[in-house]
């Protein structure tokens, strides 16, 4: 029998794979596919859902939201989706992806 959570997680891990997000080699712009832009759509909407803040999506499907502190006066953290890193090539006006991040 599988638990509430594990079921959660099993339905949100679909959602994602059923997003055909694959890169497109003969592209040049970012993101390379359509499908690129609903998988950071779709992740924005899963951090709202959480409970962050000041959450955006930019012309190259980069998300960054803010997760506020919830101790008085600490940082806030800026979580950042660095989707564009995943492709493996550089593109013409862009630099290559940096393989650290």
């Amino acid at each position: 029998m599988s638990s509430p959570l594990a079921e959660r997680l099993t339905q949100r891990f679909f959602r994602y794979l059923a997003i055909s997000s694959q890169s497109d080699p003969r592209a040049t712009t970012l993101p390379t596919t359509p499908g690129q832009h609903e998988m950071a759509r779709e992740l924005a909407q899963e951090l709202r859902q959480l409970g962050l803040d000041d959450i955006e999506i930019d012309e190259h499907a980069t998300v960054t939201a803010v997760k506020r502190g919830n101790v008085p006066g600490g940082a806030a953290d800026r979580l950042y989706h660095p989707y564009r890193y995943r492709r493996r090539r550089a593109i013409a006006g862009h630099p290559p992806a940096d393989p650290a991040l």
